[in-house]
């Protein structure tokens, strides 16, 4: 099964390298940071079901995916890794602040400088979606402060 699937808006793909080597191995059993979804086997199934967490898990999104088996089997299965994965233990990358711009360069992916043996590429988000929930959060409490300090120095009374 080769890996002739174009990206969709929004992903980039990266041609070089096993989305379970070495620390992408590590989290198969947190689903907070990794995902198997080994009924899905075809890139058209794995988009919908990317989408499909897109939408559902804003604050710990997919940032990475591939058709592939941590136990070599073919044909591989949908493996995701979301947002939560960059911050873990991932051996020689784990010292850099990663974001999802650095997934490419990723010595889980380059250590053998080869494909998949399936020659499925690894999908990852361009960048994160804007977190307009957390924005809205934020706004409202910066307004709630500003208001208790003006009522705390007098400015405002309410009670008039």
């Amino acid at each position: 099964m080769s890996s002739k699937f174009p990206p969709k808006k929004g992903w980039l793909s990266y041609e070089i390298g096993n989305i379970v080597h070495g620390p992408g191995s590590y989290y198969l059993d947190d689903k907070s940071i990794t995902q198997r979804f080994t009924d899905i086997i075809t890139h058209q199934e794995a988009h919908a079901k990317i989408l499909e967490l897109l939408k559902n898990d804003k604050s710990n999104p997919p940032i990475m995916w591939q058709l592939s088996d941590p136990s070599g089997n073919k044909p591989g299965h949908l493996i995701v890794h979301k947002l939560k994965f960059l911050r873990q233990n991932l051996d020689a990358d784990s010292s850099i602040d990663l974001s999802v711009k650095d997934i490419p360069s990723l010595h889980l992916l380059n250590w053998q400088g080869l494909p998949h043996p399936e020659g499925n590429h690894v999908y990852y988000l361009k960048k994160l979606p804007k977190q307009r929930g957390l924005l809205r959060i934020l706004t409202f409490f910066i307004i709630t402060a500003a208001v208790i300090s003006l009522l705390a120095l007098g400015m405002i009374n309410l009670l008039e």
